[in-house]
């Protein structure tokens, strides 16, 4: 697909990309940072999986495409200052993953669930570390400015550029610090400002990457 980023094009394009996939289809990520296929559901030995929700959220603001990020506060886990998308744990007064995403970004980036048009989904993915089986939504943010407020679990909004995913060159390889092993490890990642995207959230951007260039 040849993708122009303008507001005009974008937008149509988008929802017609979204509307005709299919995921959970055997994605493999280039940026899968140990055993390509890993991650998926079918691979999953342990039924004891939490289950979760995101939401890759694409915004135009400042006249440019984004995708809503956000950097995790520190604390004791395994995902402590990473750089990912809004969501969360499903909590038993979620109906659906849904809810779960929508109610998460509100919670964590201050965006209402009015304020997002869904457009599809990603494939699940399987975190091991934090042991959580995560449902990946896509959305638009139909407003074009974001709110000024944000939860204490959320250290700052990172917006990463969409025209730098649509890059040749969008990923490269370098050391990471973990809380989940004890190691410096080299991974795959995508840059953005000073941050590493790296893990299930370069993964999930693998993917939808992978829809608009199709």
């Amino acid at each position: 697909m040849s993708i122009i980023l303008n507001k005009k094009q974008f937008i149509p394009q988008l929802r017609k990309a979204m509307t005709g996939y299919s995921p959970d289809q055997g994605f493999e990520s280039n940026l899968e940072p140990f055993r390509k296929g890993s991650r998926t559901k079918k691979t999953i030995n342990n039924t004891n999986y939490k289950k979760s929700a995101v939401l890759l959220l694409v915004a135009y603001l400042q006249e440019d495409f984004y995708i809503i990020l956000i950097q995790r506060s520190e604390y004791r886990g395994v995902h402590s200052g990473q750089i990912g998308l809004p969501g969360g744990r499903k909590e038993p007064s979620d109906n659906t993953l849904l809810e779960t995403a929508l109610r998460e970004t509100h919670e964590e980036v201050g965006i209402q669930p009015e304020d997002i048009e869904l457009l599809g989904q990603l494939s699940t993915l399987y975190i091991p570390p934090s042991n959580f089986l995560v449902q990946p939504f896509v959305g638009l943010f139909n407003k074009n400015v974001l709110p000024d407020h944000y939860s204490n679990e959320v250290k700052s909004v990172v917006l990463l550029p969409l025209k730098n995913l649509l890059q040749e060159n969008y990923f490269m390889h370098g050391g990471v610090e973990t809380h989940s092993y004890a190691v410096n490890i080299v991974v795959p990642y995508i840059p953005v400002d000073r941050h590493k995207i790296w893990g299930a959230t370069s993964i999930l951007l693998d993917e939808f990457r992978s829809i608009l260039v199709s």
